[in-house]
Formats: structure tokens, sequence, C-alpha cells
């Protein structure tokens, strides 16, 4: 009995284990049937048909990372990559067609949305190595910055080096390069110098840089300011005092006896002077005084007294026996000493070396050099309400280098005496820009209507307006009318912002005379906007350079904006290069810009012959010629310092030695 017990004990425990064991079996299947397969995903993605291609898994890849569903986007742009394995701008796939192919940078992002920062790194890293994108950049710093907070705690700021001596310096230059680099233990997110923003595609260790900043006169205190991934924020700033004013050279006496012209006087500086010379020969200046007093007697004639300060300006005086020589024969007598007690009515005397009332220059500053006399003493000069600083003297020499705009440019000088008599000159500087760095002779552009322009980037009209008004202001490129740019699509049948291959981009250019034209799309990430520009050759429809900006403001047209952005990179793709031509053929040439001034091919050069430059008949400053158009070639081949260029255009023949400057 207990035998046949525990028997039927047995059976039954055995049918208890294959009961769970069926039970178990169904819910792994059941599992399994729960988990879509490759095939009911791609029924479930409306993508058209699936060929199982690397552009396939891609396209479908894209499609589920839109929906949230990341595995298996993951391991779309995984199917994609073991067919392909490099990120590619305009990657060619079946009859003749391109995409855009980024699954590195996808599979980043992804990383990035679960906080799996090291792997986003290595692939949005990759994907930066093999074809740079913004939108990659994008997520690279959030990644950097998000393991950056997670690991440790960065309280370090970057280190700011500025190359050459950072001791305060006095210059005459209407601008300063400033250049160094900066440092920090995880990245440098970001660099401005003057309030100036330094481009950097992604964040680096070890950043050089250099740019140019404008100086006003008297000091500028140059700030450069670096902030790392994790906010910290550090500044250096260098010292500079713009000094455009030459010497004041002031005679206080002349007497003449016995064919000797005995002078006495003083020459003066606001900061330092650097050197004196009487007839050429070096008066003795020691320690770093801002003035000296002078007096000497020489053989009756002319006699020239020249100072220089410390920034290299110059101020001359020509003095003949009772006369000044400014204007040869014309020049009026010194004005006699008061006497006796009897008010002075008379004016000051104000006379302006070489120019005349009215004066049209190229050059961007202008030297306005003259002396001013009177009977008494002279206790006020000023040129536009600016002081010049005296010593109360008869007769004062003056120099000064004023920065010119575009334009027409007015210089009022006044000086007053000792009595209050006043006297007042008005000149104007008309300044033209030289023929090859006018509008005109900049690269012809025709922005063309960009595709894929939704409800998050903005109305299509809207989107335009704001790109082609930020080229505009940006005022590198030579815009064609948007009229222009309409008329020349209807007329070739082309549907405006309808996709275009670049051969029907360049015939679009050609219609309306321009040398390249601005195509692009628009890509949309649910609030985020990618911004894509290709700049056309029209000659040839080859590409000439590509361009893209990624965020959240698709519409913003200040500085921080995408369509400056998109703007200001072009614009640094195609610098206004300058050099001069080294070799000269039938209709080749080289020049002696490439690579390191970011030279590219296809670029366009204007070729412009110089002549001798004038001498200022006193201070001997050099002054320049006004440049003659002689032609124009375009870019074919670019070397690290050197370029080859095939002739386009030329006037009379060119020349080694010819300047150049692109368009």
């Amino acid at each position: 009995m207990e035998a046949r017990q525990t028997k039927n004990r047995a059976r039954i425990a055995s049918c208890l284990i294959f009961l769970a064991c069926i039970l178990l079996l169904s819910g792994c299947l059941g599992k399994q049937q729960a988990q879509p397969s490759p095939g009911a995903i791609a029924a479930s993605v409306p993508a058209g048909d699936f060929g199982g291609q690397w552009w396939d898994f891609y396209k479908r890849g894209t499609l589920l990372a839109e929906r949230g569903q990341h595995r298996e986007a993951m391991a779309d742009f995984r199917e994609a990559i073991a067919q392909r394995d490099k990120d590619q701008w305009q990657a060619e796939i079946d009859s003749g067609r391109a995409i855009d192919y980024f699954p590195h940078r996808e599979i980043g992002i992804l990383h990035v949305a679960s906080k799996e920062y090291n792997k986003a790194i290595l692939e949005l890293e990759n994907s930066m190595a093999s074809a740079s994108s913004a939108r990659a950049s994008f997520f690279l710093n959030q990644a950097r910055a998000g393991k950056t907070d997670r690991d440790a705690h960065d309280n370090t700021a970057p280190e700011i080096l500025f190359a050459g001596s950072t001791a305060p310096e006095v210059t005459s230059n209407c601008s300063k390069v400033v250049s160094g680099v900066v440092s920090d233990d995880t990245f440098v997110a970001a660099l401005t110098v003057a309030g100036q923003e330094l481009p950097m595609a992604v964040p680096e260790k070890s950043k050089v840089f250099k740019t140019e900043v404008l100086l006003t006169e008297g000091k500028n205190s140059i700030t450069a300011v670096a902030t790392d991934l994790a906010g910290n924020i550090a500044e250096k700033s260098l010292e500079i005092s713009c000094d455009r004013q030459g010497p004041l050279i002031e005679i206080e006496q002349q007497k003449v006896a016995n064919d000797q012209v005995s002078i006495r006087g003083n020459v003066s500086d606001n900061h330092e002077l650097g050197s004196l010379s009487i007839n050429g020969d070096l008066w003795p200046i020691t320690g770093k005084a801002a003035g000296y007093n002078f007096e000497f007697t020489l053989p009756d004639g002319r006699i020239t007294i020249i100072a220089a300060d410390r920034a290299g300006n110059v101020t001359g005086a020509r003095v003949r026996r009772d006369e000044l020589d400014f204007r040869g024969n014309d020049s009026l007598p010194l004005p006699a000493p008061q006497e006796t007690r009897e008010q002075d009515t008379d004016p000051p005397v104000i006379r302006i070396e070489g120019l005349g009332s009215e004066v049209e220059t190229s050059s961007d500053t202008v030297q306005l050099a003259g002396q001013i006399s009177d009977a008494s003493l002279l206790v006020y000069i000023s040129v536009n309400g600016e002081e010049i600083l005296n010593r109360k003297g008869r007769s004062i020499y003056f120099s000064q280098s004023r920065p010119l705009g575009q334009g027409r440019n007015s210089f009022r000088i006044i000086a007053a005496d000792a009595y209050g008599n006043k006297a007042r000159h008005t000149l104007t500087v008309n300044r033209m820009n030289e023929p090859a760095r006018q509008m005109e002779a900049r690269l012809r552009l025709a922005l063309l209507p960009f595709t894929g322009i939704s409800d998050a980037a903005g109305s299509k009209e809207g989107f335009m307006k704001g790109m082609r008004k930020t080229f505009l202001d940006q005022a590198r490129f030579n815009l064609v009318e948007e009229e222009q740019v309409i008329a020349a699509c209807r007329e070739l049948h082309f549907n405006l912002g309808a996709p275009l291959t670049p051969q029907e981009a360049a015939k679009v250019g050609q219609t309306v005379g321009a040398e390249a034209v601005l195509t692009g799309r628009v890509v949309t990430y649910g609030a985020a906007v990618e911004i894509v520009g290709q700049l056309i050759d029209t000659d040839s429809g080859a590409l000439m350079a590509r361009n893209d900006v990624f965020g959240y403001d698709p519409e913003s047209t200040g500085s921080d904006g995408l369509f400056a952005g998109l703007a200001d990179r072009f614009s640094r793709d195609f610098p206004l290069a300058e050099g001069a031509l080294l070799e000269v053929r039938d209709r080749e040439v080289v020049v002696n810009i490439g690579a390191k001034d970011r030279l590219r091919a296809l670029a366009r050069l204007i070729c412009y012959r110089v002549g001798p430059p004038a001498r200022h008949p006193v201070t001997g400053v050099l002054l320049p010629a006004e440049p003659e158009f002689v032609g124009e070639v375009q870019v074919t081949e670019v070397g690290k310092n050197s370029s080859r260029a095939r002739v386009l255009e030329q006037k009379g023949g060119l020349l080694r030695g010819d300047k150049v400057i692109a368009r």
C-alpha cells in the first residue's frame, strides 16, 4: 500500500513538472511573439520598398528613432554600418541618387538620450572624423558635458596664453592681431576675444586662435574669455594704447642775423618721444621724457625738423627765413609777435599740408599734417572737438593719422589765441573703396529657395527672407536680386523650392549672371532644425563648399542665429585672401596664396596693379597709390603656400608681382 502511494506521488510530480515546462515554453514563445521581427518593423514603417540595402536600413532606422523605438533603430543602424561603415554627405545609392548618411552620428545621439556618454562620444567622434556635421558637434558637446558632470566636478578654469609680450603696448596701427592658445583639462567649449566669438566646430582641449581687433584712439583693453564644458570661465586681457597723434613741434623764437638763423623751440608728445632730427642730424634724446627743448643756430636757408614718437607717428616742420614752406612760394609770412600792449584782433592762421578742402582716397586713413601760427600765444587747438595738447606757443606743427569710414569724412580744425580770436578750417575726405574691394567686385551669388522648409523652420517666405537678410548684412557676397532668381526659375520651368541638381542650379546662376549659386535643404528633428547649404560654381556645376548648422532657433538673424552661423561659415570658407602673382604663363598663373590662406579651388581672384607710392613732402612717409584693374583668374589647384589658376580675363597683360584679391 505504501509502495503504491509512493508511486502515485511520483506520477503526480512528473505531471506537474511536465505542465510547468509547457507553461514556461508557452510564456517564452509569447514573449518572442511580442517582439516585432525585422520584417514586421519594416511593414510598420511606411518607408517604401525595403530592399535590405544599407540605405534601406539607414532610412528605416531614422524613422524608428523618430518614433522612439531606439533599440530597433540602433539595430538597423548597425546593419547599415555592416554594409557601409563611414558617415558621409551625399552618399550615392542606386540610379544616381544620393542621401546624407550618418549612422554613427545617429547611434551616438541615441546613446546621449540614454546617458551612455562614453559610447556616445566614441560614435560621435567617429562621425566627425568621417564627415563633420553641426548636428554631430551639437550632441558631442552634450555628451562631453554630461560625462564631465557625471564623472567628476571640474572646478578648474581654462588657461589663456597670449603670443608675444603681454606688457602694455603703444601703437599707431588701427588694429591689433591677437593670437595665442587656450587649453583646459576637460574641453574648451567657447572662446571670445574683444567680444567677438571665435568659431569652434567642436570643443577642444587646446585651441590655437588668431583674430584681428580694431582699436580706438586711447587706451584699449582686449579681453579673451574662455569657457569649458563645466561652465568654468577664464579671462585675460591685453592693454594697448592707440596713439595716432604725432609729436608737436613748437617754434618759440626765430631770429636772423649775419646770414645765420637762430631757432628756439620745443618738441613734445602725449606719450613718449622716439627721435628728433634737425636737417638730417639726430638731436640727442635720453630717457623717456615726453618733451624736449631745443635751440640752435644754422646758416640761413631751409631748416627741416622731424620728430617721431615711440608709436611711429611722425611730424615734420620745414622752416625758412620769416616764412613757412608748406606751399612753396604761396606761403604766407610768419605772423610778427605782439610787442605792444594793444589787444591782438587777428585770428590764427591754419595751414594743412597737401590736402584741399575736398579730397578723394581709397585709403582707410588720412594724414592730417599742418601748422598753426599766431602773433599771440595759441591756447587752444582741436580736431573734431578733440583738443590737441600744446604749451601755448606761437607756431605749432602737428600731425595726426585719422581712420576713415566709407563715404564722406569731415574734419573741423579750430584754433584760438590768448585774446579769444578763433580760426576754423574744414576739409572733407571722401573714402572710396578700391575697385577690387567694392561690393560690385565681390563674388556674384544667387540665393535659391531651400527645400524641406516645414512649420518647425518657419514659413518658406519668412525663412528665405531671414536667410537673405543675413547674407546681405554680412556683405561678403554680391547677392543677385530675389526677383531675378524667381524669374529665372520660371523661365527654366523649375518649381520654386523643388530639389534641383547641381547642374540645374548652375543653369539658374548662369541665367542671372551669377558666378555661384547657394542652394540647400532643411531637415527637421522635432523642434530642432538642420540647415545644409551648398555653394555651386555656375560654370561647371561643381561643389565649391558645403556647410551646415543645427539648433532650435531657425529664424533668428542675430549673431547667435542659425542663419548667421551658416553665413559666417561660408564667409570663412572664402575669405578676402590677398597675394601676388609669382608666375605668369600664356593662360595660367601661379599665386603666392594657398591652403594656409584658406584658398579653395574654383575661387576667383581679381588681379590689379599698384604704382609706386608717393612720398610725403615733409615727413617722408610713403603714401599709397591708386590701384589699376588688370585681370581675373580662377583657382584650379591649391597647394599649401601657392596655387595655380587659369586666366579668365586680362587687360593689357598680366605681370609677375601684380596683386590679387579674392572676389
